[in-house]
């Protein structure tokens, strides 16, 4: 009997790119296979004739995130920067289809 397959939605929440465009660093949402949350940075470099590559790939888990949040809580009296408006992102693993989901 074959065992279920879990898919694993991909949404990307946002991009960190560097000053000189070489390099990026993704971020992304997902399911993992035992159902629970991890957030996934994806580190890009830029290669002539090649195009962005992977360099290397972080994975934390729910709890890492957590600590991670609470080392970048920025102060309260900081002025709030302004929220660009990009679209969602949503990467099916299975299917190699992406989707833009635009803020209404």
């Amino acid at each position: 009997m074959p065992t279920p397959d879990i898919k694993t939605d991909y949404r990307k929440l946002g991009d960190l790119p560097d000053a000189s465009s070489q390099s990026k660093i993704e971020i992304w949402t997902r399911t993992g296979d035992d159902g629970a949350p991890v957030l996934e940075m994806v580190e890009y470099s830029w290669g002539s004739g090649l195009g962005w590559y992977v360099q290397k790939r972080l994975r934390l888990d729910a709890g890492q995130v957590d600590v991670l949040k609470g080392l970048l809580a920025v102060n309260e009296s900081a002025a709030p920067r302004p929220q660009r408006l990009l679209p969602s992102v949503i990467r099916h693993e299975t299917d190699n289809v992406i989707q833009l989901v635009f803020p209404g």
